[in-house]
């Protein structure tokens, strides 16, 4: 039972993390010749973090909407 929350603790944390890990990736392989990825990547992490998070109440939602009009028809 505690298996989804432990892996969407870790997934969370793993889209949220990783933007400042390319980050550095790509600071250090192009040595400073491209602009500045850090905003973008935090951006990108955040929003894939809350979606992360709102995930599951778009699955039950959607399974209460399938619930409600299924014996109707």
């Amino acid at each position: 039972m505690w298996a989804p929350i432990v892996a969407f603790g870790i997934m969370a944390n793993v889209c949220y993390l990783i933007g400042p890990v390319l980050d550095v990736c790509i600071t250090r392989m192009w040595k400073g010749e491209v602009l500045p990825t850090g905003p973008a990547l935090y951006r990108m992490g955040l929003t894939f973090s809350v979606g992360l998070a709102l995930f599951p109440t778009l699955i039950i939602l959607i399974a209460w909407i399938v619930r409600i009009v299924s014996p109707a028809l």
